[in-house]
């Protein structure tokens, strides 16, 4: 099935990261009326959003999918939800079903790199592959984002020197929020090529020691390890990523995406005091590889 091309697109987090990159690429290309969905589409972060040419941000709430489509025709939506969420999967559920009710054509949905196995022992994962088998019954082509590790991540308290806790030989694979809302807006510019497709997202794998010279490089600050992961999560997911890495492959991906970040380029574009900030105190560090 392939969707014709979508004019009205509706944008899931229009202020957060993901969302905001959608709304920045796809009003390039032109054509589209992009409802950016905010809960408070007042609030000074949205009023910035809709100062975009062909941007308008409506409300909207995950908890009442209904809302979501109430201003105006939706011809394809992009469907993100924080891995923080209350009830996230059946939230998901309820805005795809919403989606095909009030005739949407399209969804593109950015999920999390699934490792190549069906179970990654992660929750916050492992509802995102729920969300998308779910997503791949409906009526309506789709397309699945699997963005890996967070280039972001370094800039939250403790995670940089998380990775000199990695093994030697483990290689993490990063992407920063950026470049996923730039393929998420791609996708929807041409469903056609994409629709039906699961795309793990990546623009570096690198080993603890890489990161350490890129960081230390970027900084001019030395990069040490904690003495260990003492924010319960991050050992977790390291634990299991140590298991089953992310799968996504930054050398054939950048054939087609050839604006993806590697790591070194995308930290020339964060000011270098916020990236690898010391540790606030254990658990103050927010979720890694929750989505945005």
């Amino acid at each position: 099935m392939t969707p014709p091309k979508l004019k009205n697109i509706l944008v899931m987090g229009a202020t957060g990261d993901q969302g905001g990159a959608v709304i920045k690429y796809l009003s390039k290309q032109h054509g589209h009326i992009i409802l950016g969905v905010s809960r408070d589409p007042f609030s000074e972060a949205a009023k910035r959003v809709e100062q975009t040419p062909g941007v308008m941000v409506v409300f909207g709430d995950a908890a009442d999918a209904r809302s979501l489509f109430l201003h105006g025709p939706v011809d394809g939506v992009f469907l993100m939800l924080h891995s923080a969420t209350p009830d996230e999967l059946a939230h998901t559920k309820s805005i795809a079903d919403a989606a095909v009710k009030f005739g949407a054509k399209y969804i593109v949905y950015s999920g999390v790199d699934l490792s190549g196995v069906d179970r990654t022992g992660i929750d916050g994962f492992d509802i995102k592959r729920d969300a998308w088998d779910y997503i791949k019954t409906l009526p309506i082509p789709a397309t699945y984002l699997g963005p890996a590790g967070f280039m972001e991540t370094l800039t939250w308290p403790g995670f940089a020197a998380y990775t000199q806790d990695w093994d030697a030989a483990y290689v993490h694979k990063y992407v920063c929020t950026d470049d996923i809302g730039h393929v998420a807006a791609d996708c929807l510019a041409d469903p056609e090529r994409y629709a039906g497709r699961e795309i793990m997202l990546a623009g570096d794998a690198v080993s603890r020691g890489d990161v350490k010279a890129a960081v230390e490089e970027r900084t001019g600050r030395p990069l040490a390890s904690a003495g260990g992961i003492d924010h319960a999560f991050a050992r977790h997911l390291f634990e299991q990523l140590h298991k089953h890495p992310f799968e996504a492959d930054p050398g054939a991906l950048r054939k087609e995406f050839p604006y993806l970040h590697d790591l070194r380029s995308w930290l020339q574009t964060v000011d270098k005091d916020k990236i690898a900030p010391a540790a606030a105190g254990a658990g103050a560090a927010a979720p890694a590889g929750a989505a945005k």
